[in-house]
């Protein structure tokens, strides 16, 4: 496939081997994207933003998407739905009761959760709750082929902690700038020790809260490492600022895996990215 090719929309109807293929669908509150390939990588790409509309909720815009493009309920070889929302909280295994989320989530959440999900996977020995809009999650169990349900922290953290054992600091940070939103991961001699997401910060506001949670973990402004990633452009002036305070700042480079997709890709939010590839 050449770089530039990918799957046009009017080829999603003539399936007749969905089983072969993965779909990721990725649900904000302002939209959803989504991604459907090949499991051999490099084979039928095709990647696609859809904004809702404002003046309904989020459980209908999903009925809405699923209504328009009817494809998404075929019965892939796998199905991932990825929530994007800041509620979200780990909880070490050995504290994790499925008949406790609610109470475990809202021990260190102001706002209670409403209802409550898990990540589909374990997260550094960690169950990952997060909180979701119930009804839009019981329309897509009804209407999605087995689909598993992740938080995109829950990726981002694995992925980084993959980083870490590499890392040549003891301890390293990682910045995750998307949707509005700023996702920061610290990381200390291969232990997660913070996880926290922040959103609506003014620069100056956001500057000081990571610089906090430096110096709460405890780390060396010469000596240890910030990583960036993500897709919003106004983080330059973000980092401007730690520059002046932390040594070793360094771009988190895309997954070499990007140069046999299409160039679209490279917008895509990276806990999408790093699910499908």
């Amino acid at each position: 496939m050449d770089k530039n090719d990918i799957m046009t929309l009017p080829d999603l109807n003539k399936f007749t081997n969905p089983e072969e293929y993965t779909l990721s669908v990725r649900i904000k509150n302002d939209g959803l994207d989504y991604v459907l390939h090949k499991q051999e990588l490099g084979k039928d790409y095709f990647y696609n933003k859809i904004i809702f509309q404002k003046d309904i909720t989020l459980a209908e815009n999903i009925q809405k998407v699923l209504f328009e493009n009817n494809f998404m309920t075929y019965g892939f070889g796998r199905t991932n739905v990825i929530f994007a929302s800041v509620g979200y909280e780990l909880v070490p295994d050995f504290l994790f009761d499925k008949n406790d989320m609610g109470k475990l989530y809202d021990l260190t959440h102001l706002e209670k959760g409403g209802f409550i999900v898990r990540h589909c996977q374990e997260v550094l020995n960690n169950a990952l709750l997060f909180n979701a809009d119930e009804e839009t999650y019981h329309f897509l169990v009804r209407s999605l082929f087995n689909p598993m349900f992740h938080h995109y922290a829950g990726i981002l953290v694995q992925k980084f902690a993959e980083k870490a054992r590499t890392a040549r600091s003891a301890s390293q940070m990682y910045l995750n700038f998307h949707d509005g939103m700023i996702d920061v991961f610290c990381f200390s001699h291969f232990n997660l020790v913070h996880a926290l997401t922040f959103s609506n910060l003014q620069a100056t506001d956001t500057v000081y809260s990571i610089l906090n949670i430096w110096e709460k973990s405890r780390m060396d402004q010469i000596s240890d490492q910030l990583f960036v990633s993500g897709t919003d452009e106004n983080f330059v002036p973000i980092i401007n600022d730690l520059r002046k305070y932390v040594k070793n700042i360094e771009p988190l480079g895309l997954p070499s895996e990007v140069q046999f997709l299409p160039n679209n890709v490279q917008t895509m939010p990276l806990d999408l990215l790093l699910l499908s590839i």
